[in-house]
């Protein structure tokens, strides 16, 4: 016989003798011991109440601090027969804590359940700190089994509040990339998936090697973040996120890798030198020799979109690793209660029934994508979570998540033009300008159909989607409209197509169901241009004012000499075209110096519109001023528009090195590679006549200048 299946038993055999002693009781006339037996609490009379509670424990889910959760508990009386409920008791149970507890709705006891009859109670939890709460019911009644001396106990557990730490993504990963590579940056972003307030205690800091460094917002430690609510995040973001910009720029060969620390008082991983402090440590890894997934970010919120509108977000998939990732799953392992997401993986399903039809590849470098489509059917938040499966050993299945929320209303539609600073034209949503323009991006033309775009810079959101290797596109206040984010201002400073996004947020908190895209090309407008860009590794920050020195020379051949004025072009002598103090004696050319980049990365650009026939030209790189270490340098030539030569990444490791890249033939358009690095400039030295001129069968106008 099971514990269960005695039950009955035993209360039969109980309550049978319970009969004998009555009768025996009477028999001997005892008039008074029913009384006596009542205060007692011990023997009742035949026929009495059975006492059971439903549920026969209270337990509470995690409260965050501040707020509130009730519990109904009832006590029933399985019998035909009254129940008398003597005392209802709620005391702390042990190592317990009832502060934030409460029982209300007991009646003044005692009081009397009739055959089959309820009596429901509340329990309160209401917790104002993050220690545990712990309690007893204790219920004392006629039933002979819940007597004074052993009665009903009905537990109240609730989970500890506390804060926990969380990060998206758990691993911050990179494709490893050459020491020649621009910067990349990834954002990782710090919430509090507890039910208590969380303090991180100090900025968070970065160990690790010099590939990898993090940028923070200007915020105050410590640090309190409430416990993560989505609604409420994306309407004041600082009270509940913490973003953290990692930057990682290769300085060598081989695997990188680091860690962020953050001290918070998170106690799941505490400090070994504090056990007060908990200790949090996010890897940094840029990797090597395995395939790697990166989806940035993991995390993703498409905000509040009208009820019925259908938008889609494009998620990317980088191999951030040195070997092919095999991409062989995807799959939508969490939806919203009415599917309302739904996955289109493309080209990677052409026969549309839902799977991959075969695996993946993802060079190493490169990504892919596929979409993720949402169309609320009412009111309220939703969540959905893709799963994808590769070959990364380290994180086979890489988790998506995706919020949104559906809304009554309309999206606002975003639309863009750009037109030439200066011009006074319309705009067009693609245009074509010359390297060193300025493009003015206008958004005023963007509607809402059922209310207003408020003019407001979170309302109005920019980004370069698209921009040339190498160049460095940062997106200002327009000087016309200080102060407007309708409107955003760019220099392009290198040959190439730009491109470039908006989108809009409307008064009611509705964001534009589409992204506008406006295109700018930039192509020279000179026949001859030629541009230099570098950069420097060890230099964290190339945009800003602290940089190295890389400058550009073109010399004419023949009358010329290296920094010697007024045959070479660089920045002691920019000459700055037709009217300038040498114009006179670069006749026909007129060359410009257009940029002098002191502070690193570039561009430097001499332009010429009228080279001369039969004429070289000899083009040079000197590192002029060595701040950050190695420098590589890029050198593009463009004759009528077209790229006619380019050398990628030379680098110069000490200030005064002198690279002699090479020499322009005019008219054949042709560019003859020198590539020879001299240890110093060659003060006044003339450019030399290479075996590669000599042998070109090309016409000068002084015999190769012997």
């Amino acid at each position: 016989m099971n514990a269960n299946s005695s039950a009955p038993f035993v209360r039969t055999v109980t309550r049978m003798m319970c009969l004998v002693l009555s009768l025996s009781l009477i028999a001997t006339g005892c008039s008074n011991c029913g009384e006596e037996n009542k205060t007692d609490n011990s023997i009742t009379q035949a026929g009495t109440g059975e006492l059971t509670t439903s549920p026969t424990q209270v337990a509470f889910t995690q409260v965050p601090v501040g707020e509130t959760a009730t519990q109904p508990l009832v006590i029933r009386n399985l019998s035909s027969n009254p129940l008398t409920i003597y005392e209802i008791q709620f005391r702390a149970g042990e190592d317990g804590d009832i502060s934030a507890l409460t029982l209300n709705g007991t009646p003044q006891t005692p009081f009397v359940l009739q055959g089959q009859g309820t009596q429901t109670l509340d329990v309160t939890y209401a917790p104002t700190t993050t220690t545990q709460g712990r309690g007893e019911i204790l219920i004392s009644s006629s039933d002979p089994t819940y007597t004074s001396e052993s009665p009903l106990v009905v537990n109240v557990e609730t989970l500890a509040n506390r804060p926990e730490l969380q990060t998206s993504p758990s691993v911050v990963r990179f494709s490893k990339r050459p020491a020649t590579a621009d910067a990349v940056t990834q954002t990782l972003q710090i919430t509090n998936s507890g039910s208590a307030p969380l303090q991180i205690l100090e900025r968070p800091v970065y160990q690790g090697g010099a590939d990898f460094s993090i940028d923070l917002p200007a915020r105050s430690y410590p640090l309190t973040l409430q416990p993560y609510d989505e609604t409420l995040a994306s309407e004041n973001s600082l009270e509940y996120e913490l973003l953290v910009d990692v930057r990682y720029r290769a300085l060598g060969s081989g695997a990188d890798s680091g860690d962020i620390v953050i001290r918070s008082n998170d106690l799941q991983t505490p400090d070994p030198a504090d056990e007060t402090v908990g200790l949090t440590s996010i890897p940094v890894q840029a990797n090597s020799d395995l395939p790697c997934i990166l989806v940035n970010p993991p995390a993703r919120n498409l905000g509040q979109v009208p009820v019925g509108k259908l938008v889609t977000d494009s998620v990317r998939v980088e191999n951030c690793g040195s070997q092919p990732l095999i991409i062989d799953g995807v799959r939508l392992t969490e939806n919203s209660d009415d599917e309302e997401y739904a996955v289109d993986l493309g080209a990677w399903d052409a026969d549309n029934n839902g799977d991959i039809d075969e695996p993946v590849e993802i060079l190493p470098g490169e990504m892919d994508s596929f979409v993720v489509n949402y169309t609320p059917t009412e009111e309220g938040p939703d969540r959905a979570t893709v799963e994808i499966f590769s070959n990364d050993p380290i994180t086979p299945v890489q988790e998506v998540a995706i919020s949104a929320r559906g809304a009554i209303g309309q999206c606002p539609q975003a639309a863009a033009v750009a037109r030439l600073k200066g011009s006074g034209d319309s705009g067009r949503a693609s245009i074509g300008v010359a390297p060193l323009d300025y493009i003015v991006l206008d958004g005023t033309s963007s509607t809402d159909p059922d209310g207003n775009i408020p003019v407001a810079e979170g309302n109005w959101e920019w980004e370069v989607l698209e921009a040339p290797a190498d160049a460095i596109v940062e997106l200002q206040e327009s000087a016309q409209a200080p102060g407007d984010p309708r409107y955003r201002e760019v220099r392009l400073l290198l040959t190439g197509e730009y491109k470039f996004g908006l989108r809009v947020r409307d008064n009611q908190n509705f964001d534009s169901c589409n992204q506008a895209v406006v295109t700018a090309i930039a192509i020279p407008n000179e026949k001859l241009s030629i541009q230099l860009t570098w950069t420097n590794p060890e230099d964290a920050d190339e945009s800003d004012t602290d940089g190295s020195d890389v400058d550009l020379h073109l010399v004419k051949m023949g009358p010329g000499a290296w920094f010697d004025a007024p045959y070479d072009i660089f920045f002691r002598n920019p000459n700055s075209g037709p009217g300038s103090e040498n114009s006179g004696i670069w006749q026909p050319e007129s060359p410009s110096l257009d940029i002098d980049d002191v502070n690193g990365a570039g561009p430097e650009t001499i332009q010429l519109n009228d080279p001369a026939n039969c004429q070289w030209y000899a083009i040079g790189v000197h590192y002029y001023s060595q701040r950050y270490g190695t420098a590589f340098a890029t050198i593009r030539v463009y004759i009528d528009g077209e790229v006619a030569f380019e050398r990628l990444n030379q680098p110069l490791t000490r200030g005064g090195q002198f690279w002699d890249v090479g020499r322009i033939h005019w008219e054949s358009k042709e560019v003859i590679e020198v590539d020879n690095l001299l240890p110093a400039a060659p003060q006044s030295q003339a450019p030399e006549v290479t075996d590669g001129m000599r042998s070109s069968g090309h016409c000068t106008e002084a015999m190769l200048y012997e």
